[in-house]
């Protein structure tokens, strides 16, 4: 499984959108410079999040981005969501079904990597649900002293 840069970039984002001095909206072009990312592909980032309700878009002079909720309440499965989206990470093309002559035996071996890959996947999503932005945020700032 690969997941998009744009985990880590949204993941960045939430950092710089919730550093104590940053009360203000920040503009993407900020924290695009900040990162040395391209600002357009940020932006599509920052799209994302928003749509998610994780971070709010404030238009006008003094807008920009700031959080939607609280850091207790952002987890990393809801980061991986606003990013990647609610599909499944296995789209089946059943190709066994070209290569194998008995059709009912190429239905069993593809549904049994299928269900495999699932349970994966099911495991995955319930892991990163017990990641708290909150805790990292708190070991980071200790660590680093932000």
């Amino acid at each position: 499984m690969r997941l998009k840069n744009g985990i880590e970039q949204a993941i960045c984002i939430l950092f710089i959108l919730s550093i104590p001095l940053n009360k203000e909206p920040i503009k993407s072009f900020d924290m695009s410079g900040l990162l040395g990312v391209s600002d357009s592909y940020l932006k599509k980032i920052l799209r994302k999040l928003v749509v998610s309700g994780l971070i709010v878009s404030e238009s006008g002079k003094k807008g920009g981005f700031t959080l939607a909720k609280n850091l207790e309440s952002i987890t990393l499965l809801d980061i991986y969501k606003a990013v990647e989206g609610e599909r499944h990470v296995l789209h089946v093309n059943h190709l066994a079904q070209k290569i194998f002559p008995d059709k009912e035996i190429a239905d069993q071996a593809e549904q049994s990597a299928i269900n495999t890959i699932l349970e994966a996947e099911k495991l995955f999503l319930e892991k990163l649900a017990t990641y708290n932005f909150s805790d990292w945020h708190t070991h980071c700032t200790n660590e680093y002293g932000r």
